[in-house]
């Protein structure tokens, strides 16, 4: 017995031991881990590792970098109050940001606003399941945004309740486009729009529940970002053409029978764009352009911003967004896309992954979005060589810029002048000459000749390019505004990167010619009024035909050159612009390299830019396919010597003699807030951090800084996101953070002070 029990305390023993010695191991492999890892792990936890010591009075630093306006009287912060103001700056941002595109008649008036206290059928997965957000870092907390019904009924108007019941709760709530995760999707996925289709409606009885008299709103979402490309040729899409930004053939199914429907169950039907990419036009308006009685843009909302929809469908508040994209009726018609996606060079890539052996050429150079087209199309119009037979009409659906109104405005009054500090001052008054209130904008563009010189060398220059706006206030019908937009005088200045000046070579410069300062309502409108005075001056080898001027619609269009500034120069400026007025030094080039023609290691690889000199010519037709060399093999590499950046740190040691660390010099970080960048103190105050904290601070920053104990640093929540706080990594609470509408929206409003509110907003958020 006594053996039998030494033997089961001998194999107890080993199994503990066994066990102890597996969680020792594994308590040490954790250990390394979690150190390797801490500032992702305390951030996740939302811990500091460090805190500040108590200090004496006669030591006490104002340490509150930025005074919130959000605090109650025993000095903690009311988040309630931030977030009920987010909310109104965030409803206002989607109003003015909403992009009115087209707005047909019905009876004696338009299709929207629509009528007070209007009876509403709300269509599509999307309308109940908005895309609030983008992808990524774009990736927002949702969990409480205010949906589009609870938005309407704010506003008065009656929502199908049996329909809206039908997309969250009953047979259509398990449709609905792909949203896709924080991190966006693996290049290949599938992208699914899976809208309920409208057979599935007739199934569940719902035609019957129509709201008959009133509206029919169908919101066409797509999700996108980052991590998320839209245009994804390999990827499974069940939408037409297996494209993401087409119509699907659900969506296409129920915009039909939707169309059959109106006039008898239907007053008008609407359709609501909930998407910050540009969809393809083709179909969505060439061929439902004249039966989709109106459509709005809006972008994506955020958690807060539904209720500004529903404000411009009321007429609470007029659309006075403009677009800031060029929508057209193939994206495929953007010299971009050839080499949109991902290239892999050939030859040997021994020793490098997929990360440093994939490239992408960017053949198109600047002409992108309206620099293409507006460009192509002057070229058209001036009839210069090899501008082949573009159509602008049947390629561009909606130019940048545009938008429409519940009113109607004109600009008169306009004048161009040098203002004290050297500057353009432009003037023009904006009269709204409709029948309700309403904002609008002047957009000022520029033209900077296109010379032989730059012909000659491949300097490209758009026709037109956005140099400056401005937004009236809310005008009643026969009020105007006088608007004043300052043209900053270096940007008539353009970078040319082959002459030499002052001994080096590139450099920006102002070319002799002539320039045009222009007013429009779109960048298509200010050429067209740019063309027009082009005509008028009858300058000397530039001939405008009239016959090829359209306007946005396709109609022709004469232009008006009242609304034109023009400025003429008879010698090259090589001196003025070379430097930067910040920093006085030579601004140059710094990444000539990468462009492989510029490139010392380049082997035979080039490849041929598009210029506006040889539109036929040098339009990509496909990607250039780039073998790599020995030198951009080593280059590639993510280990390598780099003897400039050893030549720097030795300059360095012989000015400053060796680095010190871990000195007494008595510094706390906060004493240097107002210092500048080049303050001599900086030096002493880095002496002081030891050598691993400087590691820790440089190497191991996820959603974080590391403390510093040595100069009284604290760790810090580095949280990223254009939209508010990420979720991808963070624990805040749902009202902690206002998930706030996408980038294209708020540009959309050309509204400088809206915009510099939802900044401070954001910063009172942070």
């Amino acid at each position: 017995m006594a053996k039998k029990k030494g033997f089961v305390s001998l194999i107890v023993y080993w199994v503990l031991a066994g066990f102890f010695t597996l969680l020792c191991i594994a308590a040490i492999v954790a250990s390394n881990i979690a150190n390797y890892y801490s500032a992702a792990i305390n951030t996740y936890f939302n811990v500091l590792p460090y805190e500040l010591e108590e200090i004496g009075e006669e030591e006490v630093q104002d340490t509150e970098y930025f005074k919130s306006s959000f605090v109650t009287s025993n000095g903690n912060y009311d988040d309630e109050a931030l977030y009920d103001y987010d909310l109104r700056v965030a409803q206002q941002i989607v109003s003015e940001g909403s992009v009115l595109l087209w707005n047909n008649s019905i009876g004696s008036g338009k299709a929207l606003p629509l009528d007070k206290n209007a009876r509403v059928d709300l269509f599509s997965t999307t309308s109940a399941k908005m895309v609030y957000t983008g992808t990524g870092s774009g990736s927002i907390n949702v969990a409480n945004a205010v949906n589009l019904r609870t938005s309407m009924e704010q506003y008065g108007f009656t929502v199908n309740d049996a329909l809206w019941q039908f997309y969250t709760t009953g047979a259509g709530k398990d449709y609905g486009i792909q949203q896709k995760g924080s991190a966006g999707i693996a290049q290949d996925d599938p992208l699914y729009i899976h809208e309920a289709p409208w057979a599935l409606l007739e199934q569940s009885g719902i035609p019957a529940t129509f709201q008959k008299g009133d509206a029919a709103v169908f919101v066409l979402g797509r999700s996108g970002g980052e991590g998320g490309d839209l245009r994804n040729y390999n990827a499974q899409i069940d939408t037409i053409g297996n494209d993401y930004l087409q119509l699907a053939e659900e969506e296409k199914e129920i915009f039909d029978r939707l169309i059959e429907l109106k006039g008898t169950t239907f007053k008008q039907f609407v359709v609501i764009i909930n998407s910050a990419n540009a969809l393809n036009m083709d179909l969505l308006y060439k061929e439902y352009g004249d039966k989709i009685d109106a459509c709005l843009w809006v972008g994506q909302p955020g958690a807060g911003g539904a209720p500004g929809i529903a404000r411009v469908l009321s007429g609470e508040a007029s659309p006075s967004g403009r677009l800031v994209d060029t929508y057209v009726y193939d994206n495929d018609s953007a010299p971009a896309m050839t080499n949109f996606y991902l290239h892999t060079y050939a030859g040997n890539t021994a020793g490098l992954d997929s990360t440093q052996t994939a490239y992408t050429v960017y053949q198109e150079g600047i002409y992108v979005g309206y620099k293409y087209y507006e460009t192509r199309y002057e070229d058209v119009v001036l009839g210069a060589k090899n501008a082949g037979d573009y159509d602008y009409s049947a390629t561009v659906a909606f130019p940048f810029g545009y938008g429409l109104s519940y009113s109607e405005f004109e600009f008169n009054n306009f004048s161009c002048s040098k203002n004290a500090d050297g500057d353009y001052l432009i003037k023009v008054t904006v009269k709204n000459v409709g029948a309700s209130a309403g904002r609008y904008v002047a957009q000022v563009y520029l033209q900077k000749p296109y010379t032989d010189y730059d012909r000659q060398n491949g300097i490209e220059k758009s026709a037109v390019e956005l140099v400056g706006y401005n937004k009236t206030g809310i005008l009643a019908p026969n009020g105007s505004e006088v608007l004043e937009i300052v043209v900053d005088d270096r940007d008539l200045a353009s970078y040319d990167f082959v002459g030499t000046y002052d001994g080096e070579r590139g450099g920006y410069i102002r070319e002799a010619g002539d320039y045009f300062l222009a007013v429009g309502d779109s960048a298509h409108d200010a050429l067209n009024n740019i063309l027009a005075a082009k005509k008028a001056l009858n300058l000397t080898g530039v001939t405008v035909n009239a016959d090829k001027m359209v306007d946005a619609y396709g109609k022709p269009a004469a232009g008006n050159a009242g609304l034109v500034g023009h400025l003429h120069f008879d010698d090259t400026d090589s001196k003025t612009y070379l430097n930067s007025v910040h920093t006085e030094k030579r601004i140059k080039n710094e990444f000539d390299f990468s462009d492989i023609n510029l490139y010392e290691g380049r082997g035979n690889n080039s490849v041929t830019y598009l210029t506006r000199n040889d539109w036929t010519g040098t339009m990509p037709k496909e990607a250039p396919a780039f073998t790599i060399t020995e030198q951009m093999r080593s280059h590639l590499a993510f280990a390598r010597d780099l003897p400039e950046a050893k030549a720097d740190a030795d300059a360095y040691f012989a000015e400053h003699g060796e680095i010190k660390y871990g000195q007494m010099n008595g510094w706390s970080l906060i004493q240097f807030r107002e210092l500048p960048f080049d303050d001599a103190n900086w030096d002493t105050l880095l002496d002081q951090m030891t050598l691993e904290e400087q590691k820790e601070l440089c190497s191991n920053g996820y959603h974080t800084t590391a403390a510093v104990p040595s100069i009284n640093k604290p760790a810090t929540r580095d949280e990223n996101g254009p939209l508010g706080v990420s979720v991808t990594f963070s624990t805040m609470q749902a009202r902690a953070s206002m998930g706030w509408p996408c980038e294209p929206t708020r540009a959309a409003t050309f509204n400088k002070k809206l915009s510099e509110l939802f900044g401070k907003c954001l910063g009172e958020d942070m």
